[in-house]
């Protein structure tokens, strides 16, 4: 059984190829397999790299800044990349869809609802904030963290709860 290693980066029970190696230069933030099991995401602190899990080719490089967390749709159509910025791009030809705005520091996390209609975001800024997908717009901040930053949120499994830590070690 072969292996990718780059620095943090262990996939296993799937044979990349040298060219794989070699574009994987950056320090690794995150990883994501998307659900439908097809590509691999890795993020660093200068884009994302989308790759074809049963060719093991490089299928698109995308974004930049420091990107923290990234997040497939459930259909595997959309990915999600956070940073100083939440972004919405489409997952087939790497076409930035849209920005999400209005956390006023560094986003720490992204989640899809299970049907994929909202997007979930945790920031810096002590606020989660929920989205709709299909227009980007605003739907709910939730507050309510006394202090520092909120690190992760997750839907539930019917999409109907929401939910956050943070550093304050609050959970909404």
């Amino acid at each position: 059984m072969e292996s990718l290693t780059h620095k943090l980066l262990h996939v296993f029970d799937h044979n990349f190829s040298k060219e794989a190696q070699s574009k994987a230069k950056d320090f690794l933030t995150h990883v994501a397999f998307s659900p439908n099991g097809q590509m691999l995401a890795t993020a660093s602190y200068y884009g994302v790299s989308l790759w074809q899990l049963n060719n093991k080719k490089l299928l698109h490089t995308i974004g930049g800044g420091q990107i923290k967390h990234i997040a497939f749709s459930p259909d595997s159509t959309l990915l999600a990349t956070v940073s100083d910025e939440t972004l919405l791009w489409q997952v087939e030809n790497a076409q930035l869809l849209r920005t999400f705005t209005g956390h006023k520091s560094m986003v720490n996390h992204v989640a899809f609802s299970p049907n994929g209609l909202m997007l979930a975001t945790a920031s810096k800024d002590k606020t989660t904030r929920l989205w709709k997908v299909e227009n980007g717009k605003l739907l709910h901040t939730f507050t309510g963290y006394k202090q520092g930053s909120v690190n992760q949120v997750v839907f539930s499994p019917d999409g109907f709860g929401l939910a956050t830590t943070s550093s304050d070690n609050t959970t909404l």
